[in-house]
């Protein structure tokens, strides 16, 4: 029967055992003359036996090798090489890393794990400085500064800020107040902060993290500096605290004053299940397409700790919405590094199209577009990412992309009871399973209240129908929870469950 076992159209079909004997019997019987089945007992009968199992485990092992082929049906190690044609792997344990604010003298170095931090919160969690760091003045957020002697006159004091030197007016008298407050209004507001407080001269920083490069004058010395230094968490996986919570040093080092945390965590995660990988390379099978927009969405989620991309162009000459012409927009959510996502899209997108973001171009200047009257500004600042990525020619690019704005829905939901009696904490199921199915959204998805339905009908008895309605107050200009709310992710609000009456 050529073509029905085998490769076929159908897929890999094996030769069962009992198949395969009664073939060994017929061939046999054929050409010996004689009925080979006419006693079971027989040794001819038990060596057909024996011989037929051993070519049927050969068809098995046949059958493993072809599904192994196949993201859909391989399993482990199989399952890892199968995603290797299209560009995928399997994620493994990945620590959580935080970026610590560290407060401390300058020139304090930290060894590669010899500082361990402890969150305040319950359970603690430990984390430890995998890489070496140090508190320094050429990476700084912001310094106290003060003079390093009796004052002297004013042209023995200057401060240098990322290449550009300022110093007191010659005017100022050899007092160390005026000293200070001379450095202070040099340096002006306009691109730093700057004040003196309590003897101190104070800079920072306003936004980049270790934004200061800093040389003082061999007259002027700092009490404290703080820099960024990366920690990650002692387990693996996804483990959040909330901002402000690291703040206990365990282990430390001379030198090291104080830390915190003040920024967002980069996500680890929990090495994935076959499940997981089959579902995560069907999200990036696109990474080696020619269609931009693919390519983009499966480069970047390959990054730690994003949990989904969207990207959309205008490829027109006019504004669309708040894209600029011919420039593509990356919408990204989760817990990742914005440098990493920003080379993920740079290296992505084609040659000649500028990235954008919710508010156009600049997030300092909101853009209205006169045709449809969407205003840009209506966007959250902090949702238009920008972040300055080095070229193959050491040239600054800029790297624009958006994260997802929460738009916030209020939930109503009338249910007529059945005859059925009805659970106690009835209501409170309904609120669980909504707001359990709205945890599921990403950005750019319509809600669809239907889709609970099975839920809901599973995990609440006693009830015969659901009638659910959903309203929302933020940017009314979007469709409703759908069409033009690219941007938007929609998450539960408020969920009030009433009997219909």
């Amino acid at each position: 029967m050529p073509g029905k076992y085998g490769v076929t159209p159908q897929g890999f079909i094996p030769i069962r055992l009992d198949e395969l004997v009664e073939r060994m019997h017929d061939g046999l019987s054929t050409g010996l003359c004689v009925n080979t089945r006419n006693n079971p007992q027989s040794r001819l009968n038990v060596w057909l036996t024996n011989f037929a199992d051993r070519v049927a485990e050969l068809w098995e092992v046949g059958q493993e090798v072809y599904n192994s082929m196949y993201p859909s049906s391989a399993e482990g190690v199989s399952l890892d090489h199968a995603c290797e044609f299209g560009g995928s792997a399997r994620t493994d344990d990945r620590r959580t890393y935080y970026p610590i604010s560290c407060t401390g003298l300058d020139k304090t170095e930290l060894p590669i794990g010899q500082v361990r931090l402890s969150s305040d919160t319950v359970p603690q969690r430990g984390l430890l400085n995998f890489s070496p760091g140090i508190i320094s003045l050429t990476a700084c957020n912001w310094l106290r500064v003060r003079l390093a002697g009796a004052p002297l006159h004013p042209a023995n004091y200057s401060v240098t800020i990322n290449g550009i030197v300022y110093r007191p007016p010659e005017t100022a008298q050899a007092l160390e107040i005026e000293i200070l407050e001379g450095l202070r209004d040099a340096i002006g507001p306009d691109v730093f902060i700057c004040y003196v407080s309590e003897g101190r001269l104070i800079i920072e920083s306003e936004g980049q993290e270790n934004g200061l490069s800093v040389v003082l004058s061999s007259t002027l010395t700092t009490t404290e500096i703080n820099s960024t230094i990366n920690f990650g968490t002692e387990d693996f996986g996804d483990i959040p605290l909330p901002f402000g919570t690291i703040t206990q040093i365990s282990k430390g080092v001379t030198g090291l004053i104080s830390v915190t945390n003040q920024a967002q965590r980069i996500a680890g995660s929990i090495r994935q299940m076959d499940d997981e990988l089959r579902l995560s390379y069907a999200e990036r099978i696109f990474i080696r397409s020619r269609t931009m927009l693919e390519s983009i969405n499966s480069a970047v989620l390959t990054a730690q700790g994003v949990r989904s991309c969207r990207a959309y162009q205008n490829d027109t000459n006019i504004w669309v919405l708040h894209r600029p012409p011919h420039t593509v927009e990356a919408v990204v959510d989760g817990e990742f590094d914005d440098y990493e996502a920003a080379l993920q899209i740079l290296g992505s997108k084609a040659a000649g199209i500028q990235t954008c973001h919710c508010r156009g171009l600049d997030k300092n200047d909101p853009y209205i577009n006169p045709e449809t009257g969407i205003d840009t500004s209506l966007y959250p600042e902090d949702r238009a990412v920008e972040v300055v990525v080095l070229g193959e020619n050491n040239e600054d690019i800029i790297v624009r992309f958006s994260r997802p704005i929460d738009l916030i829905c209020d939930i109503t939901v009338a249910v007529s009871l059945s005859s059925e009696p009805l659970a106690v904490n009835a209501f409170d199921l309904i609120k669980d399973t909504i707001r359990a199915e709205m945890s599921t959204q990403k950005p750019g998805q319509d809600v669809r209240p239907q889709a609970w339905l099975a839920s809901l009908y599973k995990n609440v008895t006693g009830i015969a129908d659901f009638d659910i309605r959903i309203s929302t107050d933020s940017l009314a200009d979007v469709r409703f929870i759908t069409g033009l709310g690219y941007n938007f992710r929609a998450v539960a609000g408020s969920v009030e469950v009433v009997e219909a009456g």
